[in-house]
């Protein structure tokens, strides 16, 4: 589960810094002059387009809720946005960290148990055998 989780906070992380990079992309293009382009609406349905200098982009700022933000405030807030993730994604690798080591430690405990149990068992049995002769 708590892997699960990471794999989830990375994907997260990567998109917001692969938006950034788009941004900066399409800022560098869109500078010059107004650009024809085309914008996915799925992953195989593109519509044509023109970016136009200085326009505002919609930015999803949680919960499908958009903001309207210049460039370099929306690539701003995509980074802030991947920061936070990647110290979650750290303080989570830490809690999985102590995790392991506390199963870890567990499963040790378990072994010498079923050690200590399986020479008392064996103890007893020699005793019962020598007390019958």
């Amino acid at each position: 589960m708590l892997n699960a989780n990471y794999a989830s906070l990375k994907a997260a992380q990567k998109k917001f810094l692969a938006s950034a990079d788009s941004v900066t992309a399409m800022n560098a293009e869109s500078s010059s002059s107004n650009r024809d382009t085309m914008i996915p609406l799925t992953s195989s349905l593109y519509v044509p387009a023109r970016l136009v200098p200085e326009a505002e982009l919609l930015v999803d700022i949680g919960t499908n809720f958009l903001v309207g933000k210049r460039a370099p405030e929306a690539k701003e807030m995509l980074l802030k946005k991947a920061d936070l993730l990647k110290s979650n994604t750290e303080s989570l690798m830490k809690v999985i960290g102590g995790k392991q080591q506390n199963l870890e430690t567990v499963n040790e405990m378990i072994m010498s148990r079923r050690l200590e149990a399986s020479a008392n068992k064996a103890q007893q049995g020699q005793v019962k055998f020598s007390q019958v002769k």
